[in-house]
This record gives C-alpha cells, sequence and structure tokens, in this order.
C-alpha cells in the first residue's frame, strides 16, 4: 500500500511523538511519502517530505483564486460551518491552496491520512472533493477545543473514511459531536527498547521534572507555586521545567526570581528529546500540573507522561481532561483533584517515606506503556487499519459503511 501522511509541520520538534510514530511505520516497511505545509524538512528516514514551500504556496493561492471563480465545491469550503477563530480560518485557506497544488499527487496513493483536523484534514477534503479520493482524519484535543475547534470538522469529519484520536477522552468526544463513520482509538508511542526504568531511584536531592511546549495549558506557573510550597516546607530539591515558548518564557523567569527560586527552579529552553528522556530517567518525579486554558485548549492524554512513565520518574498529575487514561491513582501514578499545594505536598511526603510504593508505582506505570504506548505496536495498528480502510474503499461508496467502533 502506497501511503501518503499529511502533517501542519513535518518533522516539527515539539512533536516528537509524531516522529515517533513515522519512524515506526518506516520499520515495518510502509511506502510512504509525508506532505509538510508549514516548513519542515526534505527527508524523514530516507522517505521523502513534500513541502509546500513559498512557491507552492504562492501558486496554491492562485489556484484558489481561480477556483473561486470556477469551481463552486471549492467555494462552499470559504464559509465555516460554524464560527471559528482568525488564525484556524488562516490555517484552513492555507490547507485549501496546499490541497489545491498537492490534489493529483495524493489521488495517486492508495491512502491518505490528515494527521490533524485543520489544514491537514481541509487538504484531504479538497482532494476527495476534486479527485475523489478517500481519507481517514486524526482528530485531537487542539483540533476539538483550542479556540472553540476548527470551524470545518463536521464536514471534514463527514467525508473520512475514518477519525483516529490518540486519547479515549478525545475519542468520546469526535463520537458524541460528529457520530463518524468509524472511529478508533490508536495512542502514540515510545520505543521501549530505548527505555528503562533503571532500579531504585531516590536521589540525595529529589529531582523535579515537567516538560512541554511553555503554554498557559501546561500550568507550569503552578508548578512553580508547588516548589516554592516544598522550599517553604524545608524541602531540598532541584526542579527543571524543560521546553520554550513564544509568549511565557519571561514570565516564567520572572515568577521564579520573585519567589526566591533562581538556581532551585531551572528553565534552560528548548531541549532535545534524546536529553528530555535522559533527564526523565533520572528524575524522581514528574509533575503534570495542566489545564483548560481560557481559549479552551487542553491536553488529551500529554505524551509526556507516558515517556514519564517509560523512563521510571513516578508521576503525580492534576486530573484534567484525558490525564486519568493513564495515570491511575495509587497504581501507576498519584492522581489530585485539586491543585491545592498542601495536598500535593502530603502526596509526595508519603512517597518520599514509602520507597517499595514508589518502586511499585514505577513498574505498574511501565507495564501500562508496554501495554498502550508502544510505537511499533501503535503503528502497526494504525498501518493495519488503513489498509482495511484502503480496501474496503476500492468497492464501497462514502456513506454505504457499517459504523465500527474500535479502540478502548
Amino acid at each position: 500500500m502506497r501511503l501518503a501522511l499529511v502533517y501542519w509541520t513535518f518533522p516539527k520538534k515539539s512533536e516528537t511523538f509524531l516522529q515517533r510514530e513515522a519512524a515506526a511505520l518506516v520499520k515495518l516497511g510502509t511506502d510512504v511519502e509525508f506532505f509538510s505545509i508549514c516548513g519542515g524538512g526534505d527527508h524523514f528516514d530516507g522517505k521523502p517530505i513534500r513541502r509546500l514551500g513559498l512557491g507552492g504556496t504562492v501558486l496554491g493561492f492562485t489556484k484558489l483564486l481561480v477556483a473561486i471563480l470556477t469551481t463552486r465545491a471549492i467555494r462552499e469550503l470559504l464559509v465555516p460551518s460554524k464560527k471559528t477563530s482568525l488564525a484556524n480560518y488562516i490555517e484552513n485557506l492555507l490547507g485549501l491552496a496546499a490541497g489545491l497544488v498537492w490534489k493529483n499527487r495524493l489521488a495517486k496513493f492508495d491512502w491518505v491520512h490528515a494527521q490533524w483536523g485543520a489544514a491537514p484534514a481541509m487538504v484531504t477534503l479538497v482532494a476527495r472533493r476534486l479527485k475523489g479520493i478517500h481519507y481517514s482524519m486524526g482528530l485531537h484535543a487542539y483540533d476539538l477545543y483550542e479556540g472553540g475547534g476548527d470551524g470545518w470538522l463536521d464536514l471534514k469529519v463527514s467525508q473520512a473514511r475514518a477519525v483516529t484520536s490518540s486519547s479515549a477522552q478525545a475519542r468520546g468526544e469526535v463520537v458524541r459531536r460528529f457520530a463518524p463513520t468509524e472511529s478508533c482509538l490508536i495512542r502514540r508511542g515510545v520505543f521501549l527498547e530505548k527505555h528503562s526504568i533503571n532500579g531504585p531511584r531516590n536521589n540525595e536531592v529529589p529531582i523535579f521534572l515537567t516538560v512541554g511546549r511553555v503554554l498557559p495549558k501546561k500550568g507550569f506557573d503552578r508548578f512553580i507555586d508547588l516548589m516554592a510550597y516544598l522550599r517553604d516546607r524545608s524541602w531540598k530539591l532541584d526542579a527543571w521545567i524543560l521546553g520554550d515558548g513564544p509568549f511565557l518564557m519571561s514570565a516564567l523567569r520572572r515568577q521564579i526570581s520573585r519567589l526566591g527560586l533562581n538556581g532551585t527552579v531551572h528553565m534552560p529552553g528548548w531541549t532535545d528529546n534524546t536529553e528530555v528522556m535522559k533527564w526523565m530517567s533520572k528524575s524522581d518525579f514528574f509533575l503534570f500540573t495542566g489545564r483548560v486554558s481560557a481559549n479552551g485548549d487542553r491536553d488529551g492524554f500529554p505524551n509526556v507522561i507516558a515517556e514519564a512513565f517509560a523512563r521510571g520518574a513516578v508521576v503525580l498529575a492534576i486530573d484534567v481532561a484525558g490525564v486519568s487514561e493513564g495515570v491511575m491513582d495509587g497504581k501507576t501514578g498519584i492522581l489530585l483533584k485539586t491543585m491545592d499545594p498542601l495536598e500535593w505536598y502530603k502526596a509526595l511526603e508519603s512517597l518520599q517515606k514509602d520507597p517499595l510504593r514508589k518502586e511499585a508505582l514505577r513498574k505498574e506505570a511501565y507495564s501500562w506503556v508496554e501495554e498502550n504506548f508502544d510505537a511499533r505496536k501503535n503503528a502497526l495498528q494504525l498501518l493495519t487499519s488503513m489498509e482495511k480502510w484502503s480496501l474496503e474503499g476500492v468497492s464501497s461508496a462514502k456513506g454505504n459503511y457499517t459504523t465500527v467502533m474500535q479502540g478502548k
């Protein structure tokens, strides 16, 4: 099967989970080509990446102007199904342009999968309308919630053969809102042979870690407040926030300074994923303190939690969005219902006094990763599903499929 995967940006340094999935597909021998709308590289693991680039963008918008005048199927796509943000509208316009440039090439593949529900899914929708391709699409928390969600999702889902989601929470929302032809839970993954829990861990000065893009939904300000609370109760600690972002770095560094945590809470900025994994391998605790941000954006099940599981850091997390799918309180980690620092302090104190319990949590967490977050296993599930959809697409018209609900 010849497979096309459509991304917003590929590879993107903050989306290593997509790179692991792509690498796993390549290792499975998949004949795959990557399409990147905005930036990215030329090749990945020896496979070509087709980038839109500046020339393709100019060509795409030229084609779009012509199509607006001549093609009703494209003209209709200029109006979203529901109110959306300016950023989402512009992103989908770029998806329209990319779809017009790539439609003929995409029609040569046996299957096309859009990795996100905004511009990549608009590319596949255009190719379906003009060339009759069959496609599947990924829908995740960002697509569903940020800024109220993508403005064209109902139309994109109605034309998709199947929708994949990487968290049960997102999949449930997809089913509730759109009733897709088929909905699958296919999680992201890690390469387990490259990770281990390394044996008991009890640093003399506990290392606290959190990782992610520096965005409001990550709640790194909460992490810093917790470190101040622990410090004030005579905890010796070494805390790290790994990641960067466009707006909040300076504000968080000022918060660290204001609370007298310079030299205790470190923000080195962007850190390569290999280094992130090394930090997870030596950290005592991984803390997830995320929130639903003011614009609705949130994590589904955060990939960094599974990465921490795979490297042996004990996870404590706030119960938000899909976190509880992996962090099962008292089994794979500690799940807290509130950001009350006293509750976090009590949980950490209890763990520090009970190394056997810490070890049990680490082992159960690693077992969960083996079962649910193995990159090769999940890539094979995705590939097998797409092969099935491709075979069905040869003989079945859209709308004649029987809805099949898959996943856990």
